[in-house]
């Protein structure tokens, strides 16, 4: 189980076309390791394996030029909302504290209508980190941290949206 799951996040972590090879026999490699040993998988082991499934795909098909180093992910690995900004250091999941949405949709549109500033990239963020309104804008840093402007509240995620990208 523990190679099965550190083979998935090295995975994720590869992106250099030099090394597509290698990704491409991990996979596979992958790919046998489950069909062998998913019959003994308990529940718990599976929900994790399928939540690990969602962040490699939801890592493939982001289409978010401006900010290449989040995406979203399920807050409980289990692919269901709540849902997170969340980024890959050193092949460790962190999830962004304050970063919560009730949907995988809003989440990737966060991200998709970030503008990319000179301390990071600005996204709007529920002030009440419920994934509700009101939104603010939150400016994710080189760090991985959230920080909250509070002067820059709208009272619904789409006006929020139309102030960052007039």
């Amino acid at each position: 189980m523990n190679r099965t799951v550190s083979t998935l996040l090295l995975i994720t972590a590869l992106s250099s076309n030099a090394l597509a090879i290698g990704l491409e026999e991990d996979a596979f490699q992958l790919a046998h390791e489950i069909k062998t040993h998913g019959p003994t998988l308990d529940p718990e082991q599976r929900t994790k394996i399928s939540g690990y499934f969602k962040l490699v795909r939801d890592m493939l098909l982001k289409k978010n030029a401006a900010n290449e180093k989040h995406f979203c992910v399920s807050r409980d690995n289990d692919g269901k909302a709540p849902f997170m900004i969340g980024f890959l250091k050193d092949a460790e999941l962190i999830r962004i504290d304050g970063s919560h949405f009730t949907s995988a949709e809003t989440c990737q549109a966060s991200l998709n209508s970030g503008k990319l500033v000179k301390d990071g990239i600005l996204v709007c963020i529920s002030r009440d980190s419920d994934g509700k309104d009101p939104w603010l804008f939150g400016l994710l840093d080189q760090a991985g941290g959230l920080k909250k402007m509070d002067n820059t509240i709208s009272t619904s995620f789409s006006d929020c949206q139309k102030l960052l990208n007039p």
